[in-house]
């Protein structure tokens, strides 16, 4: 019987590590000693739960940053549509920008940041689903 508990233990185990592991891979940590892309795909709608004064994000960030030195220089870039929006929330800060018809789709946030956990959303201002580049460079 015992045996057989093992057997039933372990690969729920595995399973639970597994499903875990790629999200905390997704995490970025300062200092960088390179820019980190990411390419993916955000679906938003007006009934989302993060739906705002930054457009129509996700419920979940398509990045946290994790910086762990003072006053970090870092810059964000989001490479998607002329509606796509960039909004990084962490630390007391609450920064949004938007796309506009000028930059042609391409929004960038250089700072300085505080050590802190920063959750970065990638959205638009119009329902749908869109695809998008963020890069995080020193």
């Amino acid at each position: 019987m015992k045996r057989w508990m093992n057997w039933m233990i372990m690969p729920t185990l595995a399973a639970l590590v597994g499903a875990i592991a790629p999200s905390a891979q997704a995490d970025v940590a300062t200092p960088l000693s390179s820019p980190v892309t990411r390419s993916g795909n955000v679906t938003v709608s007006a009934n989302g739960a993060q739906s705002g004064a930054c457009g129509l994000v996700s419920d979940q960030p398509v990045e946290v940053i994790r910086v762990t030195e003072p006053f970090a220089s870092l810059q964000f870039t989001v490479d998607s549509d002329r509606n796509a929006t960039l909004w990084i929330t962490g630390n007391g800060q609450n920064q949004c920008l938007f796309a506009d018809s000028f930059s042609d789709g391409l929004i960038s946030l250089p700072g300085v940041w505080d050590a802190g956990a920063y959750n970065v959303y990638v959205g638009n201002r119009n329902p749908g689903s869109y695809t998008y580049e963020l890069t995080i460079a020193p």
